[in-house]
């Protein structure tokens, strides 16, 4: 069956692998960086390579254990580009954010601190879907958080903790969950992946 988008356990393990600074990884080593199961580890290994992302070699006291190894950083990116998908399952609208529940800041809040673009009116936090019910009590309507200015949560497709830096979702995750998209915002995703040698940006490939 053809791969047209990656899985979330597959985006997953895809963005980790990217973000690693290492270029060799085992099954075992991502199923407890990441807290997937063995099963989602091996299904998301096996895409990546079946895409040509990734090739392995068995070794270990067994001669049966299979080591990974990444494609160069920059193909990798720009040759899986193509399968990501937008990570965001939904959006909800709380009266304020409850404490230690997982969340980090996402979205326009996420890249606004980061880069000289404009705060936005209302707070943006990311969370995995799986936590939903940790929002109970809290959740207001669109149009409430709209007019008083409260916080938005985007419920995503995968764990974005697990690949949190400084309590900001990841950047290819914000940019492909962002809500809106306008010339400032692009000068502001250009600004922050500048330090990323192995993006390119829609601007750069006109």
């Amino acid at each position: 069956k053809a791969i047209k988008k990656f899985s979330p356990s597959t985006q997953l393990i895809f963005l980790y692998i990217l973000y690693s600074e290492w270029d060799i990884f085992t099954m075992e080593e991502l199923e407890a960086a990441l807290d997937i199961s063995k099963m989602s580890a091996q299904r998301g290994l096996a895409e990546l390579e079946e895409l040509g992302l990734l090739s392995h070699k068995t070794g270990g006291k067994t001669g049966r254990k299979k080591v990974f190894e990444r494609a160069a950083r920059k193909d990798f990116y720009e040759e899986g580009r193509a399968y990501l998908d937008n990570p965001v399952r939904d959006t909800v609208y709380v009266s304020s954010m409850p404490e230690a529940i997982g969340s980090v800041t996402g979205d326009l809040s996420a890249l606004s601190a980061q880069t000289m673009l404009g705060e936005p009116v209302q707070k943006h936090y990311a969370l995995w879907n799986r936590y939903r019910s940790r929002l109970d009590g809290y959740l207001v309507t669109e149009e409430q958080a709209a007019e008083e200015k409260l916080p938005a949560v985007q419920l995503m497709k995968y764990d974005v903790e697990k690949l949190s830096r400084n309590h900001f979702v990841d950047p290819v995750t914000l940019i492909l969950g962002l809500s809106e998209m306008d010339e400032r915002i692009e000068m502001a995703v250009d600004e922050l992946m500048d330090k990323y040698d192995w993006y390119e940006s829609e601007v750069d490939k006109w």
